[in-house]
């Protein structure tokens, strides 16, 4: 078998352990994940990436302190700050509320870590949703990267409102 070149990219710390009982593979989620993202815009440098899975609690910390939200959030991307080549950033994702996602949404936890993983990286290599125009490349982006995995399109139904 091929070596995947994406192996060994993802720095993984899950300190909720929640995820772990919920998906198994975590680890090879997130690396075919990236794979399938580095296909779609495959000019973006191939560095490590720090991924933390861990609780609502941490997630309202980080909100507060970098963004001055005292909340908890689904994701947070901090790309590295002057790049050079050593760390891209890192992407953390908060279990509960992800759970409450995945109930309202009818999807499982796995797909929706691959999509907020996915929307993550992007955030990294510097793809924003704050104009409409820019969310939308984002979210097309997204769903071709997502569908390439054989993931359901997480904007479909949103798009058939």
């Amino acid at each position: 078998m091929k070596p995947n070149p994406y192996d060994g990219l993802i720095d993984l710390n899950i300190s909720e352990q929640k995820w772990a009982k919920q998906i198994n593979n975590i680890s090879e989620v997130l690396e075919t994940s990236l794979h399938a993202l580095w296909q779609v815009i495959p000019d973006q440098p191939k560095t490590d990436i720090c991924v933390l899975l861990t609780d609502d609690a941490q997630m309202q910390e980080l909100n507060q302190q970098y963004r001055g939200k005292s909340r908890p959030t689904n994701v947070l991307s901090f790309p590295t700050a002057d790049f050079h080549g050593s760390h891209l950033g890192d992407v953390a994702l908060g279990y509960e509320t992800c759970m409450q996602e995945i109930t309202d949404k009818g999807i499982s936890l796995e797909e929706h870590l691959c999509h907020l993983f996915v929307h993550g990286v992007l955030h990294l290599v510097g793809f924003s949703h704050q104009e409409q125009l820019e969310a939308t490349e984002m979210e097309q982006l997204e769903s071709r990267i997502l569908l390439n995995l054989d993931r359901p399109d997480p904007w479909a139904k949103e798009a058939n409102k």
